[in-house]
């Protein structure tokens, strides 16, 4: 069943005003005819199933329900009954339903692509601009010329540049000085906005109390390792999709995923058990 057909909007007024005339057993079975509709589509021309759709038998049904109901459709050029209001529902909930699946589709689509720049970044910077803490520790503020000579630095590093021409020590770097990057801002506290703007969503989609919500949320964090951003990213994802059973599919979103194999152990996976000497 499509996920747009789970609930169906209910206009109190505007049903009360349009049904004023009809008995309780009317009632009973137009409500079952439209809820029908709303799961299957337009309502067939055949009087048997549809007396069956309100639990009627066929005499009820053609006597006392569907000459009174029969005003709320109209049968259209398919051959099936048709009901304007519903048929209007219905396209509207289709589109907000295609509408939240897309913005999902580009909230996926930038994380993506942010965490794949975000890895692109972290391997061309792996292994350069790395201090070399010998050096660093030869030119600690108050040693002598006398003392960094008895050092022994890499070869690769020179100290020309790190001393002033009377052999004296260059000064501790000002970390504050202009051109120096600024260090980021702290992240907002994920796990407080986890517990606020997470739970009220969580308890918005599955009607559950506070402390049943904050039980699942907890235990879910258990699961992602306290991971406190995937927990939440899953519940946005959950708020805007509506899944018929949130907790359900919550549950299974929060299942360990397969830790990716390492070289070293694809080629075991590969070659055995061999011994992999480093360099080769």
């Amino acid at each position: 069943m499509s996920k747009t057909k789970t609930w169906m909007p209910v206009y109190i007024g505007d049903y009360l005003a349009d049904t004023m005339r009809l008995s309780t057993q009317q009632h009973g079975a137009y409500f079952l005819i439209m809820m029908e509709y709303w799961r299957q589509g337009p309502l067939p021309d055949d009087m048997d199933e549809l007396a069956s759709i309100v639990r009627a038998d066929r005499k009820t049904w053609d006597k006392s329900i569907w000459p009174t109901i029969k005003r709320f459709f109209f049968k259209g050029e398919d051959g099936f009954w048709h009901q304007k209001r519903i048929d209007k529902e219905l396209e509207h909930a289709q589109a907000v339903s295609n509408k939240r699946r897309d913005a999902v589709l580009q909230r996926r689509d930038r994380s993506s692509t942010k965490e794949q720049q975000n890895t692109y970044k972290s391997s061309t910077n792996e292994g350069t601009n790395v201090p070399d803490l010998n050096i660093q520790n030869a030119y600690k503020e108050g040693d002598t010329c006398a003392s960094r000579a008895s050092a022994s630095p890499s070869p690769s590093h020179s100290y020309t540049s790190s001393l002033r021409s009377d052999g004296a020590a260059m000064p501790p770097r000002d970390v504050s000085a202009p051109g120096e990057p600024i260090a980021p801002e702290p992240s907002p506290d994920v796990r407080t906005q986890l517990f606020s703007e997470g739970l009220r969503r969580l308890r918005g989609i599955t009607g559950q109390s506070e402390g049943k919500s904050r039980a699942l949320i907890g235990r879910w964090l258990k699961a992602k390792h306290d991971d406190a951003s995937e927990v939440l990213r899953a519940i946005r994802e959950a708020a805007d999709l509506r899944p018929s059973d949130p907790v359900a599919w919550m549950e299974a979103a929060m299942r360990p995923k397969p830790r990716a194999m390492t070289r070293d152990e694809q080629v075991r996976a590969t070659w055995g058990n061999i011994e992999i000497i480093p360099g080769t």
